[in-house]
């Protein structure tokens, strides 16, 4: 038991460390990745303008935003103007696909509808939390759960839609 607890002190300083090395990675490579995705999105765009695969990119990239911002156990207040600007942002990209969609019937059958049915669900679940003032602790439920759970469905569909779209 001396050897243990000797052993404890000397390691959880190092694990505080790492964490907080962690978080700043973390935050780092989001970062990157935006600015990754973001230069992808305008080659995609540039070779073959918003079709197929810049629509689908473009819904993508403007969900993951909203998808960092759903509340925690470690963060469960959500900052409701950042996730209403993420939430119009997000919704402005639904419309841009429902109206490419709307020209191209069946480019994107597997993937069409699962972005406006989730908006939908962000909009129902941006209401809940408006009235707790952000905090979800109070009135959102199971809701945080169901949105991961149709965000990962949307990914899956939405390669499968990249690879396989009747389009560029």
């Amino acid at each position: 038991m001396v050897e243990g607890k000797a052993l404890h002190a000397r390691l959880a300083p190092a694990a505080q460390n790492f964490r907080t090395e962690r978080a700043q990675f973390e935050t780092f490579f989001a970062r990157e990745k935006e600015r990754s995705d973001a230069t992808e999105l305008a080659l995609i765009e540039k070779r073959e303008g918003r079709e197929s695969r810049g629509q689908v990119m473009n819904v993508m990239i403007r969900a993951r935003p909203i998808l960092n911002m759903l509340p925690s156990e470690a963060k469960p207040v959500v900052d409701m103007p950042a996730f209403e600007a993420a939430l119009a942002s997000y919704a402005v990209a639904v419309r841009e696909l429902d109206a490419y969609v709307a020209g191209e019937p069946g480019a994107l059958s597997s993937f069409e509808s699962r972005p406006r049915s989730w908006l939908g669900k962000l909009r129902e679940f941006r209401d809940k939390l408006a009235q707790a003032k952000g905090d979800a602790r109070r009135g959102a439920g199971r809701d945080p759960t169901w949105i991961v759970n149709d965000y990962n469905t949307m990914i899956t569909t939405a390669q499968m839609a990249s690879r396989f779209s009747s389009r560029p």
